[in-house]
């Protein structure tokens, strides 16, 4: 390639880090240190735990409503069936 042709570059950055030239590519880091963007992932994460704590209830609410004999035989099984590990 020509050197009259060619980008200079930035000190401590390579020729792979520097394909990237439009000021949008910026978007990725200011997002994340964005407070509004950190409020909703932050209200994101927590609907997302409390609906798996939600399920994680109702698996042992429904697992406790069942004949206790019914479920030690089918957690037997699971357990003679599993490989050592």
């Amino acid at each position: 390639m020509d050197s009259k042709n060619s980008l200079p570059q930035q000190p401590g950055t390579s020729a792979a880090s520097n394909t990237n030239t439009s000021p949008n590519n910026k978007a990725t880091t200011t997002l994340l240190s964005d407070p509004a963007f950190q409020a909703v992932h932050n209200a994101l994460l927590l609907g997302w735990s409390l609906m798996e704590l939600k399920s994680r209830v109702q698996i042992t609410a429904s697992t406790l409503s069942l004949d206790p004999g019914v479920v030690i035989n089918i957690l037997n099984q699971l357990t003679s069936t599993q490989p050592d590990s």
